[in-house]
């Protein structure tokens, strides 16, 4: 093991990331779009909800082992030929993700947990958990 190596083994167990997680809706068998809300918790572990009036219960911290990054696309939501007013054309635009690359993300993260080894319950106990049992979640 290289001396960069062994930094990031020494330092990743100690990064947490403050982070929201986004409600996304199913567009067909294939694909995701993010619908310009975040995702409620009762408390840093519980299950999601969507009626909490608190703005703290849209942040999780999430240990940085956990983390994996995505390049989602951004879509148009909007039939092209109409005209949105100004105040609206923002609204149009979100992200888009497709379950592929959601399912290889799942992949990494499931390795990333040790599924062969002893640390698998410990490493489960990690993971934030929420009331959707389907992809993205």
């Amino acid at each position: 093991m290289d001396e960069m190596e062994g930094l990031e083994t020494e330092n990743k167990s100690k990064i947490t990331v403050l982070a929201q997680v986004l409600d996304m809706e199913v567009t067909s068998a294939s694909g995701w779009i993010w619908i310009h809300c975040y995702v409620r918790f009762e408390s840093e572990k519980g299950p999601a909800v969507r009626e909490q009036p608190s703005q703290h219960n849209f942040m999780l911290r999430i240990p940085g082992t956990l983390i994996f990054p995505s390049g989602p696309s951004v879509v148009n939501t909007k039939p092209s030929g109409i005209m949105l007013p100004p105040s609206e054309k923002h609204s149009s635009l979100t992200w888009s993700l497709d379950n592929s690359e959601l399912e290889e993300v799942l992949d990494c993260a499931w390795l990333e947990l040790k599924p062969d080894s002893e640390d698998i319950m410990g490493n489960i106990e990690m993971i934030p958990s929420l009331a959707d049992s389907v992809l993205p979640y």
